[in-house]
């Protein structure tokens, strides 16, 4: 029936419009490919490259089973490839590159002292020089000797302390046997034939400053290429162990210094330590003493007793002796004359600061305690035992109020050790 015949052919073409619209769908999702095969129309053609683009190439160009065309694994650890990238970073193919200046400082810096002359004629600016404080003394440079009086002031950065020469080697490098003078001595470095990570460490202006440098140990005699000044002669170059690995004895562009092998070898001079005699006037550094006083020393007149000896060793060091003098009582100045009191101190200098170290009230007056290093030439007339140039004292003293103040009316034997003093190297 037509009726029948027409309602059997609009399924028909319902299910050929749906048909068409899986085609459709499929065209866009797959490129046409799989719609292309569904309607049976056999292969797919093959889309022209755009004009300009490289042909995208075929199917055998790889190889899925060869390793080396594998496609990058996705799933790498990023943390591994930046562990190998500072793998990369830490490779140093070219050997040491010199030692951190920052750290060189940390490690040295407070080792390090001036050196200065006591000097009979001429600035001592003109013979100050640095030195490092080492285990068996302070290492610095010979050019220290020249003019010397009775030794050397090793000041390190503000505290002073008296050292004589004791030994050298044939490139000017000196040792001072000095009392302690930095908390924490360094060591000196191993003889090598390696080169090592090292830095130049100096005084500045401002404090201690570092250069780093690269040191080959194996030779006695090194040339760094670094500007130095002449009071840098004597200064350390120290590797990263914080060790004393050479000492520079020629300063200039370029700087020579004497390594570790060479400080070794230090002995005492065939010639004897040089002339260390007396002037009458020796040109010492300007310095003002600072009394200290014991922490077990709480007596109310501590700090007056105090000034009393800051004025009595300043004016000595200082040449004003009259100010020294008068700080005995007049008791004391009416039986020893100025003359013979200037006589006796014209070549001595207190290099370290006293420290009063006992105060007790006696009566009226007070009993004091001090302990002291003076400096001086070995001639009988200037040393408190003939040839005796550097001396430790203990020494005890009276003392009576004059004149709104306290001073010095004689030694108190009780007080004082026996002998008074001691030469230094004892």
């Amino acid at each position: 029936m037509p009726g029948e015949e027409q309602g059997e052919s609009q399924p028909r073409r319902r299910a050929a419009l749906v048909l068409a619209a899986l085609v459709l769908a499929l065209a866009v999702l797959s490129g046409g490919v799989a719609a292309w095969l569904v309607l049976g129309n056999g292969d797919p053609p093959v889309a022209e490259a755009p004009a300009g683009d490289e042909p995208a190439g075929d199917a055998e160009a790889r190889d899925p089973d060869d390793p080396s065309e594998a496609a990058p694994d996705l799933d790498e650890d990023p943390a591994d490839l930046d562990e190998l990238d500072e793998d990369d970073d830490d490779a140093d193919p070219d050997g040491p590159q010199g030692l951190d200046p920052e750290l060189a400082v940390e490690l040295a810096g407070s080792s390090l002292v001036e050196v200065h002359t006591l000097s009979c004629d001429g600035d001592p600016e003109d013979v100050r020089v640095t030195g490092v404080d080492v285990d068996d003394g302070v290492l610095t440079h010979r050019e220290v000797r020249r003019g010397l009086l009775a030794g050397a002031v090793v000041s390190p950065l503000g505290e002073v302390a008296e050292a004589l020469p004791e030994a050298r080697n044939d490139v000017d490098v000196l040792r001072l046997q000095s009392v302690p003078v930095t908390p924490a001595p360094l060591g000196l470095a191993e003889p090598t034939d390696d080169e090592v990570d090292a830095a130049l460490v100096t005084l500045g202006e401002d404090g201690p400053e570092a250069e780093g440098v690269v040191l080959d140990l194996g030779t006695e005699l090194v040339d760094l290429p670094v500007a130095t000044d002449p009071e840098d002669r004597g200064a350390p170059v120290v590797d990263a162990s914080g060790d004393v690995a050479a000492v520079v004895v020629t300063t200039g562009d370029p700087t020579t210094v004497a390594t570790a092998e060479t400080l070794e070898a230090i002995e005492a001079p065939s010639d004897g330590m040089g002339d260390l005699s007396a002037c009458d006037d020796p040109v010492v550094p300007e310095r003002d003493l600072e009394v200290t006083i014991a922490d077990d020393v709480a007596h109310e007149d501590a700090d007056a007793v105090a000034e009393l000896y800051e004025d009595y060793f300043d004016g000595i060091n200082q040449r004003d002796h009259t100010r020294a003098y008068e700080r005995y009582s007049a008791d004391w100045r009416d039986t020893n004359t100025l003359e013979g009191f200037v006589e006796g101190v014209a070549t001595t200098y207190y290099p370290a600061d006293p420290e009063l170290t006992e105060l007790a009230s006696d009566g009226d007056g007070l009993r004091a305690q001090v302990m002291f290093v003076s400096i001086q030439s070995g001639a009988p007339e200037h040393a408190p035992e003939e040839g005796e140039r550097c001396s430790w004292w203990t020494l005890g003293h009276e003392l009576v109020e004059e004149d709104g103040g306290w001073r010095i009316d004689g030694v108190d034997s009780d007080l004082s050790s026996d002998p008074p003093h001691a030469a230094c190297a004892e």
